[in-house]
């Protein structure tokens, strides 16, 4: 966890030291495995460090970790200070931030484009099977074809956020009445299906929680689930 920098004699436990700092520790953890790395950072740290926040946890894992994690983690004399888990919302981007990310021309929906995208699906399927995966997920961003009318229209007929059409090909008259009539923002690329994933990729692991919903969703997890008079405590806040 505080490996990187090592190579220039800058990683977390050298620069705890030069600034004579304490560390609070957020750590993901996906599973029991994770405790190894949290061990070995206390170790590095030692007294700097003042606890730890376990971070991402998968909601399948959210009771073996309290369980069983945190109970060997304090034996340990390592402080968890809260456990958040993994969330759809603050893991979440906005049409408007995909459509600037990918260059995107906006051909509809200007006024839903601050609605939240949780999920992906690329439309490379047939029409059934691509229904299918449709359905069962919900606030969707569908990133398919300019040219492949019958998954856009498939996919206007499920719960999605946006379409991101690919090949600079422009849909249909008909794709682009219904989007209007569902209020679903349709965004052109010049890019292909690929390339276009690939840097939704690449922003999606630099999300910043910056819009006002998910900053207030933010604050509601961590009141939920951090032990708030603790960390003040522990930062010498009270």
């Amino acid at each position: 966890l505080l490996t990187r920098g090592a190579l220039l004699g800058l990683d977390g436990v050298a620069v705890a030291h030069m600034l004579d700092a304490r560390v609070l520790l957020v750590a993901p953890c996906h599973s029991f495995l994770d405790a190894d790395s949290i061990i070995a950072s206390h170790k590095a740290l030692g007294d700097r460090l003042l606890g730890v926040i376990l971070n991402l946890v998968p909601p399948r894992e959210r009771d073996r970790i309290w369980d069983d994690l945190v109970p060997c983690l304090e034996t340990r004399r390592i402080h968890v200070l809260g456990v958040l888990p993994q969330d759809p919302i603050l893991q979440s981007v906005t049409v408007s931030e995909l459509a600037e990310a990918t260059g995107a021309e906006l051909l509809c929906g200007e006024e839903d484009t601050q609605e939240l995208v949780e999920n992906f699906v690329v439309g490379a399927m047939s029409v059934e099977r691509a229904l299918r995966y449709f359905r069962r997920t919900p606030r969707k961003c569908v990133i398919t074809g300019g040219d492949r009318s019958d998954i856009q229209l498939a996919a206007l007929e499920t719960p999605t956020r946006c379409l991101i059409l690919t090949g600079d090909l422009r849909p249909s008259h008909t794709v682009l009445a219904r989007a209007q009539e569902l209020r679903v923002p349709v965004l052109l690329v010049r890019g292909d299906t690929l390339s276009t994933v690939t840097t939704i990729e690449q922003l999606l692991g630099k999300l910043r929680v910056r819009q006002p919903r998910k900053i207030e969703h933010a604050l509601e997890q961590f009141e939920s689930h951090l032990e708030l008079a603790e960390l003040d405590a522990a930062l010498g806040l009270t």
